[in-house]
C-alpha cells in the first residue's frame, strides 16, 4: 500500500506540475521543488493537493495582475489576493486554509533564500467567525433528565435546554 500511496502522490504531483506548465504560469521550477519536498516529508495526497491548489491560485491571480518573476513577489501581492478572495465571497475559513497554505509555501522559499523575507512581513489575520456550541445529542438529554430526582434540579435543566441559555446565564 505505501508504494501504492507514494505512486498516487507523484501523479497528483506530475498531473499539477503538467497543469501550472500548461496555463505559462512563472515559477514553476519553485512549485515543483516545494512539492516534492512536501512529497519527500510524506505530506498526505490530499495536503499536497490543497497546497498545490492555494498555490496554483495564487500565481493565476499574480499573472492576471502582470507579475512577471517569482522574486519579485510582494507584501502586498499576498494581502491582495486574500483581498481577491473575499471578494469573490469565499467563507473566511476558506480565506484562512489558502493563506496558510501559501504561507508554508513561501517559509519553504525564504529558508532556501529564494525571496525575501518581507513577503510575509505584515502579519495577515482572517477573522474566523466564532462557531456557536453544539446542540446536545437527543439520547444524551433522555439520559442526563433519567438521572434528575430533584424536581427543582429538574426544571433548572429543562429550562436550560428548552431556551438555550448558558449556566452562567441562569445565575
Amino acid at each position: 500500500t505505501h508504494l501504492i500511496c507514494s505512486h498516487s502522490k507523484l501523479l497528483l504531483i506530475n498531473k499539477a506540475l503538467q497543469k501550472f506548465n500548461d496555463n505559462q504560469l512563472l515559477g514553476s521550477h519553485y512549485v515543483q521543488e516545494y512539492l516534492l519536498a512536501q512529497y519527500r516529508r510524506n505530506r498526505s495526497i490530499n495536503t499536497i493537493r490543497t497546497y498545490f491548489g492555494a498555490i496554483f491560485q495564487f500565481f493565476k491571480y499574480l499573472e492576471a495582475q502582470g507579475c512577471q518573476r517569482f522574486e519579485m513577489i510582494r507584501c502586498e501581492d499576498l494581502s491582495a489576493f486574500v483581498e481577491h478572495l473575499q471578494d469573490r465571497g469565499l467563507k473566511p475559513t476558506t480565506v484562512f486554509s489558502r493563506l496558510l497554505s501559501l504561507k508554508a509555501f513561501f517559509y519553504y522559499h525564504i529558508d532556501a533564500g529564494r525571496i525575501d523575507p518581507a513577503v510575509l512581513k505584515r502579519k495577515l489575520r482572517i477573522k474566523l467567525p466564532q462557531t456557536l456550541p453544539r446542540a446536545i445529542d437527543p439520547e444524551d438529554i433522555r439520559k442526563l433528565l433519567a438521572v434528575i430526582d430533584n424536581v427543582r434540579n429538574r426544571a433548572l435543566i429543562m429550562t436550560l435546554l428548552r431556551t438555550g441559555m448558558r449556566i452562567g446565564e441562569l445565575l
